[in-house]
């Protein structure tokens, strides 16, 4: 089964590094504290997925971005109200993040749910919630299968839902609309606010509301 790209990639700078700022509520085991940033002129390189460098200089040629020296850069630009300083990076890797979904989720005795069907940004988590979604969805309709004589084709109606779903999460079909009253960065970025958001449907909207964000239609029907 196909798996093209519906979109363009991400990738994000994720680093981890101990320091002297008073942030204990975002802080790891052995005070560390794990910070990431998006990386817009990487996204189309060609690199691994994801590959830590744990050694205090860069082993690849395409992250020399993340030196200390850069991330530190990136820190003033990105974070100006860090007034800590970075005493020692445990690890730093680049994370290229597809936008990908496959044409259906599946067929006879084969279908799809989570990053097999579909892939997404990080911020909303949404490829791993929906997956448990689509995981439960999927269930139920092989136990009718199973225990009440459900015809084989019974899982259509969980393709045609949840297909309907990701083409709109993805922003393939419909999107979001700022309201008068949205803030002016809001409505600068709303269609990017679609994958940031932790839900689908009315949970979707609900969020998207309390931006000042419309638009997004219902789109799931449990099988």
């Amino acid at each position: 089964m196909e798996f093209p790209e519906v979109g363009p990639a991400q990738a994000y700078a994720v680093f981890e590094f101990t320091t002297d700022a008073d942030l204990d509520h975002e802080r790891l085991p052995g005070g560390r504290c794990r910070w990431s940033f998006e990386m817009p002129e990487f996204a189309t390189g060609r690199f691994p997925k994801r590959a830590k460098d744990r050694s205090p200089h860069s082993e690849w040629g395409y992250l020399p971005e993340l030196s200390g020296e850069s991330i530190g850069t990136l820190l003033e630009e990105r974070a100006p109200w860090f007034d800590g300083g970075v005493e020692r990076f445990s690890w730093r890797t680049l994370v290229r993040f597809e936008h990908r979904l496959a044409p259906r989720f599946g067929t006879g005795h084969i279908w799809l749910v989570g990053d097999a069907a579909h892939l997404t940004g990080p911020a909303g988590v949404q490829s791993m919630n929906m997956g448990f979604l689509e995981g439960h969805d999927l269930a139920s309709a092989i136990t009718r299968i199973l225990n009440e004589a459900a015809p084989l084709q019974h899982p259509e109606g969980f393709n045609e839902s949840w297909t309907r779903t990701w083409r709109q999460l993805l922003g393939l079909d419909s999107g979001f609309e700022a309201t008068p009253e949205a803030d002016n960065w809001v409505s600068q970025n709303a269609d990017r606010l679609l994958q940031c958001l932790p839900g689908h449907g009315s949970e979707m909207g609900f969020l998207a509301g309390q931006l000042g964000l419309y638009g997004l239609e219902k789109t799931h029907t449990a099988c």
